[in-house]
Formats: C-alpha cells, sequence, structure tokens
C-alpha cells in the first residue's frame, strides 16, 4: 500500500507544523478573551476596550505570533503558511 505519509521528508512537514503552531497561538488568543470573566458571565467581550494593559499584551501576544510565523524561521523552524 502506497501510503504519501510515508513518503514525506521532514522539510515537507514544516507548513503543517507551522500551521499547528499558529492554530494554537489563536486558541491562546481567544482563552485570553475568555478568561477575562470567571463568574459565569457569557459576555465576555463587553467592557474589553476599558482595559488597555488586557489589549496591550493582546496585541503583543498577535504582533510576536506574527513576526515568529513570517521573519523569525531562523530562529524557530516555521514556514509561512501561504504555501498551504
Amino acid at each position: 500500500m502506497n501510503n504519501q505519509l510515508t513518503n514525506l521528508q521532514s522539510s515537507d512537514w514544516e507548513p503543517v507544523i507551522s500551521l499547528l503552531f499558529n492554530s494554537f497561538m489563536w486558541c491562546q488568543v481567544f482563552n485570553e478573551i475568555c478568561s477575562r470573566r470567571i463568574n459565569d458571565e457569557y459576555d465576555f467581550f463587553s467592557g474589553l476596550h476599558k482595559s488597555p494593559i488586557f489589549l496591550a499584551v493582546l496585541l503583543i501576544t498577535i504582533g510576536l505570533q506574527a513576526l515568529i510565523i513570517n521573519f523569525m524561521d531562523i530562529f524557530f523552524t516555521s514556514e509561512q503558511i501561504e504555501d498551504l
């Protein structure tokens, strides 16, 4: 049986690993937003703009993710996702 996954080289997995990392990072961003409400409150977007520290942390998280995926492939084993 000819399985395509067994014939892949290690460089063929880099876009898949980058996509997995990117998905994990967006889950982290969503978790940061959802973790703002802890007392059974479901409207976790209310008052989001009132906390400048939270917005700064959120923007830093998103910015670092974009930098790692697009420009820091020297330090991290990542590849731009546009190849998928």
